[in-house]
């Protein structure tokens, strides 16, 4: 029996549809029914638009090919412009906010021939205040923060891919939360005009997908040819990160990382222990200094003009903000300027380090996003990293590890992701 539609990755269902197998209204109408049936459940989607997206795949059916993403239907995080959608933030300030045009990311999405099917929950702010979403893997267990939308709606096959971003560890977080892959690309390789500014250049908008093929199909939309383009010529040698996040792992996410060392080395590939001491754990310290002062000046003003209506975490996140000093933030991007020079030094060791992608399974709550601390080095460095569904919890939930690559590795990342996830679930 043929597999419904919408439990198709958006490789394979490219591979049908370019082979007439499948056309782009039977794909969209699929998801759509399942948006229908599950949405009341899962609570990924704060909007989509039937008729809309109906519409637009009916042009592609009988249209020449867009594009690599010809018929495909995605979700769009709630703080990504996309018309004919409202942008309402995460946050009821926002409620009747609709954007005259797509951001930049969208447009090119829809020029490649992306559906978009409406947009996905998101925090407040793309913060901390959890949003409505169920963990669809995990009923009970929080989806993250504050992707949870974009990575509950891919998860529960109601849309194969959808954007997301990452100031902190929006992305990976929530697609190891919900057993599925999340690209936080090298900064700046997809545009982030047309989206909420939550830092003036920390921001990354991203994918998650059921699939690191899927990841790559998006992400080449955007690679330019000054990105590393070459393949993986043989097993890649892989420096496994312990770090200052290692005080706070969940004793399941030590026992993984520890299966992972030993798997990956009984399969032949070089595996090193990555040690980068306190210099690590300042960069950490500093992103948080850029990313609060940040967030401070960029919503002071609505903040002030709305103080009621804005949570108590929040505020908490602007004052962290307002007592950081002028120095203090000068200091900071200092330190991220020297320091991204400086770790340059650990891709002559090694292709790609694997790190956890969160602390351990998604908390066993649905009031907290869990700690974002597991992304916060790698969005200060700039670098692109795919967290990977690469383990389970002892009571099924999912654990994912995040493989991290140089600057503009993107593709690589993905691939490498793919290999080093099939070895460690095989």
């Amino acid at each position: 029996m043929d597999p419904e539609p919408h439990s198709l990755t958006a490789t394979d269902a490219c591979a049908h549809i370019d082979a007439g197998r499948l056309t782009p209204s039977a794909l969209v109408a699929s998801c759509l029914h399942r948006i229908e049936i599950r949405n009341p459940a899962i609570k990924a989607w704060v909007e989509w638009n039937a008729h809309y997206a109906e519409t637009e795949a009916k042009r592609l059916d009988s249209a020449r090919k867009r594009g690599p993403l010809h018929g495909i239907p995605f979700g769009i995080k709630d703080v990504v412009d996309a018309l004919p959608y409202h942008t309402r933030n995460g946050s009821p300030l926002f409620e009747t906010n609709r954007p005259s045009r797509d951001s930049t990311a969208v447009a090119r999405l829809k020029v490649a021939g992306a559906v978009i099917l409406g947009k996905t929950v998101t925090t407040e702010f793309a913060t901390l205040s959890p949003g409505p979403t169920e963990n669809p893997v995990m009923a009970g267990r929080s989806p993250g923060g504050s992707s949870s939308g974009s990575a509950a709606a891919v998860a529960d096959f109601q849309v194969p891919i959808a954007i997301a971003n990452q100031t902190a560890s929006s992305l990976v977080r929530p697609a190891a939360y919900c057993g599925v892959y999340g690209l936080k690309p090298t900064t700046g390789l997809v545009p982030v005009d047309g989206s909420l500014a939550m830092s003036h250049d920390m921001d990354s908008t991203g994918f998650i997908a059921r699939t690191a093929d899927d990841i790559a199909l998006a992400t080449r939309v955007f690679v330019t040819p000054d990105y590393d383009r070459r393949p993986l010529d043989g097993p890649p040698s892989v420096g496994v990160f312990h770090g200052p996040t290692a005080a706070g792992w969940d004793p399941e996410m030590r026992a993984l990382i520890a299966a992972a060392e030993t798997r990956l080395q009984s399969e032949g590939l070089k595996v090193e222990r990555i040690e980068l001491g306190a210099a690590f754990d300042d960069a950490i310290r500093h992103q948080t200094v850029i990313a609060c002062r940040d967030l401070w000046e960029l919503f002071t003003p609505i903040v002030a003009r709305n103080p009621d209506r804005v949570t108590e975490s929040f505020k908490r996140l602007m004052k962290i903000g307002e007592d950081a000093t002028p120095a203090e933030y000068r200091q900071a991007h200092a330190y991220r300027t020297a320091y991204r020079a400086e770790f340059a030094a650990v891709w002559r060791r090694v292709d790609f380090l694997l790190t956890p992608a969160a602390l351990g399974p998604a908390p066993v709550s649905l009031r907290a996003t869990g700690d974002p601390v597991c992304g916060r080095g790698w969005v200060f460095l700039a670098l692109p990293t795919l967290a990977c569904p690469m383990g389970k919890a002892s009571d099924g939930a999912p654990l994912g590890l995040q493989v991290v690559g140089p600057a503009r590795s993107d593709l690589r990342v993905c691939e490498a992701g793919k290999v080093l996830t099939t070895l460690m679930t095989a």
